[in-house]
């Protein structure tokens, strides 16, 4: 019979290496085209893989790290060796803010000439409150801004192609992190079936987020799914844990993944940007 881990690691496009040790056991080895490698039964669960793999027009990164990353200093330190600190957040070039003045918090953007802004709790509501969005002054959608919570409900306004984006966190007692994405409207979470859905932005003028589905999290690009797997990506904390929510630049993100007790570390740019 087949060994499963060995002809996953082949059916996934990679090269398997089988090595004898010195008492004569054999073990066999996944090796990438990065040249990093996995133990074969650890890549088929899912508990490493290549550090830098290209999937469509994006290249990752991951780095498993030696221990949970400090979100206030934003030091920390991969298992083979690497270290990092606050420097490695500042590739590639931050976004604008388009937050407008005073209160309460409102976002600005202009879609084919019209001017789209979305805020919280302006116009009456059936809800207890309500985040708004408006076109040229008028109401095109309105949605639950959830209950009282330290989290803003309030995400994100975006604009890609021809379409608007409102990102949101439903606050529910039972479920503090509740994102949602509205494209024109719809709901990403109702349309796909997806637990949560949540820091949108855009890479190369594309869009991208993330999504919990089947209690996995992964991403979406572009029309194109990627498989990440991971049990977590912390986001929407606030004070001192900020630091670990992701960092969106107009041609990269970076985050921390989390699978069981270990963390990661990963960077998802457009070809070029980290050489």
């Amino acid at each position: 019979m087949a060994n499963p881990a060995s002809a996953y690691c082949e059916q996934e496009g990679y090269e398997v290496e089988i090595r004898t040790a010195e008492d004569g056991s054999q073990a066999g080895y996944c090796i990438f085209p990065d040249g990093s490698e996995c133990d074969e039964w650890e890549y088929y669960r899912g508990e490493c893989g290549p550090t830098k793999l290209t999937v469509g027009q994006l290249v990752i990164e991951t780095y498993e790290l030696t221990d949970s990353p400090d979100p206030e200093t934003l030091q920390f330190t991969s298992v083979d060796g690497q270290q990092f600190t606050p420097a490695d957040f500042e590739i590639s070039t931050p976004f604008l803010s388009n937050q407008m003045d005073g209160i309460p918090l409102r976002f600005t953007v202009t879609l084919n000439g019209d001017t789209i802004i979305s805020s919280v709790g302006i116009q009456p509501c059936e809800f207890e409150d309500c985040i708004n969005v408006t076109r040229n002054g008028e109401e095109i959608f309105r949605t639950n801004a959830g209950g009282i919570s330290p989290i803003e409900p309030l995400r994100g306004l975006w604009t890609y192609d021809n379409h608007w984006v409102l990102e949101t966190n439903l606050y529910l007692s039972d479920k503090p992190y509740n994102g949602q994405i509205f494209v024109d409207g719809e709901s990403l979470n109702e349309k796909n079936g997806y637990e949560e859905s949540f820091n949108f932005q855009t890479i190369n003028s594309r869009p991208f987020y993330f999504f919990l589905q089947d209690g996995k999290v992964d991403a979406w690009y572009d029309g194109q799914e990627i498989s990440l797997g991971y049990d977590d990506v912390p986001h929407y904390l606030c004070c001192s844990d900020s630091g670990l929510n992701p960092k969106a630049r107009q041609d990269a993100v970076l985050f921390f993944g989390k699978k069981g007790d270990l963390w990661y570390f990963i960077q998802i740019v457009i070809p070029g940007v980290l050489d």
